[in-house]
């Protein structure tokens, strides 16, 4: 598929996978491939891989974003509800 992303032209691939197998595993299987083809395209042109990947490693960050407030949170409660600071360290 032609397309045009970021003001570029870009060749859009999408495929299947076979049963059993899940997208980001192919991925990182053909991955090697594409890198050793893209060492081979003359300069200016690039290959990047998105679609799952990419989403799940958006997703990934902003879930690790809020990790730390949630730990804080969940220590202050424990020491509220335990009344005392040294019980939820242990």
């Amino acid at each position: 598929m032609l397309l045009r992303e970021g003001r570029n032209d870009a060749v859009t691939v999408q495929g299947d996978v076979v049963e059993g197998v899940q997208g980001p595993t192919a991925t990182a299987q053909v991955g090697p491939q594409l890198q050793a083809l893209a060492t081979k395209m003359p300069p200016g042109y690039t290959v990047q891989i998105a679609d799952a990947v990419e989403a799940s490693s958006t997703g990934q960050r902003s879930l690790l974003a809020n990790v730390p407030h949630m730990a804080f949170i969940m220590l202050t409660r424990l020491m509220l509800q335990l009344q005392s600071f040294r019980a939820p360290c242990w």
